[in-house]
């Protein structure tokens, strides 16, 4: 599908929807599961991130540390406000590790905030 063709659902992205939240509040699976209702675009921003450096965040923070991982988060966030609009599914660090994060994701598109109990991001 081209950046600009109109999905099959009729709904079409302007802009990225970046999906935040703490661990476990749920935003890979609903950012997933509103792509697959209205027939969007969708990535995981950690999926990609292990993708692209071929190796999981617990090796890059076990072998490089936090800050280096970090560095590449903020460089995937960007990566990823980039391109064709789509739904994202972001880590539960990326906005409270680095306040820039939040920035590029606002100038970039619409932030999403999932809020959970701790009892329900368990």
């Amino acid at each position: 599908m081209s950046d600009n063709a109109i999905p099959a659902g009729g709904y079409r992205l302007t802009k990225p929807v970046f999906f935040i939240g703490f661990m476990g509040a749920g935003k890979t699976s609903v950012s997933q599961q509103l792509a697959v209702q209205y027939g969007l675009a969708s990535i995981d921003a950690d999926e990609y991130l292990e993708l692209r450096e071929d190796r999981i965040i617990a090796d890059i923070f076990a072998e490089d540390g936090e800050e280096a991982f970090r560095d590449i988060e903020t460089d995937v966030l960007r990566d990823l406000s980039q391109r064709s609009p789509r739904l994202i599914g972001c880590g539960g660090g990326v906005v409270t590790k680095r306040a820039e994060n939040a920035e590029i994701m606002r100038d970039a598109g619409y932030v999403v905030y999932l809020q959970v109990t701790a009892d329900e991001a368990a």
